[in-house]
């Protein structure tokens, strides 16, 4: 035992249950009047306050009621390890467990606790076919907890500091990306109709100003061939642009797959399949030479010809028009992918080349500074993780001086 710490497991300081679900086949069990609260409502935000879903009076009845600064743990599926602090009474379906705090426990520390162990957690459940950990397996995980509660209440309020410049920076994330769009809208035509007063655009097809190269480069290495740098799939999907600032992967590649699918400045990566039609044709813009790195699998490369600059497309790509169309003419079951017939299907509107150029650079500023902003919430997270490593093991401890105030309130 460290000075003034102690080690216990979840069980031993909190009350844990299980959410429940009112039946749905009674749609009278489902209206406004509390939040029924599913994984897809953690993960953005500490505080949780609303949810997609809701009951009504009868379906509370049937359900868990949990208390305000209730801890809420995601236990199964892709989610798991999700956490949220309940801001007022709520309920919650049962992929989710619930923490309630006992006397001399701080919900608050508890939060950053279940934080803390979650990637561990997440990896425990793992191994198993369907990601599970069951309320008895959560109960059972063991944490580091200061014995006074006045210490619990100092890190907590240290660590919170952290999430309230994460949490606002979030904000203003969301307001920027709502404006970007809005102004994306206008910019670029999102409704099949060409910009009005704009009689010099055009609609064309993607496949006629575009070359549409399909890559097949495995991420293997092997002794015979030459060593590379891949661009994948998770590149593109997380990034606007694709520069060399990225941690891109190693492999190897032969030296017509080197010659076929090198990637060059101004062309524009797409996602050719996904899980979902409504997740396809995600885009990304090389914007600098990138050197030796290639094309990975389940990306096309869209080659700008000379009609059309690739920020332009870039941006062209992201209108809910296109990626709808995108969507229409994905095939598939469990799985949808983008056959060839499906670029030249796409129609895009075309300005002339000096307008594409002002309307990339307008929204280019508009992005950057989301990207801006994006880096700085990743840089507070990487300090929280941190500072919760230290000060949630006893390793780093709270100033005697401060502690004593916390004593004293």
């Amino acid at each position: 035992m460290r000075n003034g710490w102690g080690k216990a497991s979840i069980s031993q300081l909190a009350n844990v249950v299980t959410g429940k679900t009112p039946p749905t086949s009674d749609r009278s069990n489902y209206g406004s009047f509390l939040p029924f609260v599913s994984p897809a409502d953690l993960g953005e935000f500490k505080y949780i306050s609303s949810s997609e879903k809701y009951l009504s009076k009868k379906g509370s009845e049937k359900a868990r009621i949990l208390p305000v600064g209730t801890c809420l743990f995601t236990c199964i599926g892709s989610t798991i390890g999700k956490v949220g602090v309940s801001a007022i009474e709520l309920t919650t379906n049962q992929q989710i467990n619930a923490a309630i705090a006992k006397n001399g426990v701080c919900g608050e520390y508890l939060y950053y606790s279940l934080c803390d162990i979650a990637p561990k957690i997440k990896k425990l459940a793992g191994v198993q076919a369907v990601p599970i950990i069951n309320k008895t397996e959560f109960e059972n995980q063991i944490l580091w907890i200061p014995l006074e509660i006045a210490e619990q209440k100092a890190i907590a309020d240290l660590l919170s500091t952290w999430d309230e410049a994460i949490e606002k920076t979030q904000r203003l994330i969301q307001a920027k990306e709502k404006r970007f769009y809005a102004l994306l809208s206008k910019l670029i035509s999102d409704n099949g109709q060409l910009t009005t007063g704009k009689s010099d655009w055009k609609k064309v097809k993607l496949g006629a100003v575009c070359k549409v190269i399909t890559s097949n480069v495995d991420k293997k290495t092997l002794q015979n061939e030459t060593l590379v740098r891949l661009c994948n799939y998770m590149d593109v999907y997380k990034n606007f642009y694709i520069t060399s600032a990225i941690d891109f992967m190693e492999a190897s590649a032969t030296t017509s797959e080197i010659l076929k699918f090198h990637l060059k400045k101004d062309d524009v990566l797409l996602t050719k399949d996904s899980e979902t039609p409504d997740d396809i044709a995600n885009s990304a813009c090389v914007i600098e030479d990138l050197g030796s790195v290639l094309c990975g699998y389940h990306l096309s490369i869209l080659r700008p010809m000379q009609r059309i600059e690739g920020a332009y497309l870039n941006f062209a790509l992201h209108t809910p028009r296109i990626r709808y169309e995108f969507s229409r003419q994905a095939n598939g079951a469990t799985r949808f992918g983008l056959t060839m017939q499906a670029y030249n299907m796409v129609e895009i509107p075309l300005p002339p080349l000096e307008e594409q150029k002002q309307i990339a650079e307008t929204l280019s500023t508009a992005q950057q500074e989301i990207d801006l902003l994006k880096h700085l919430a990743e840089k507070y997270k990487t300090q929280k993780r941190g500072l919760m490593q230290k000060m949630l093991t006893g390793e780093w401890r709270i100033k005697p001086e401060i502690l004593t105030k916390y004593k004293e309130a």
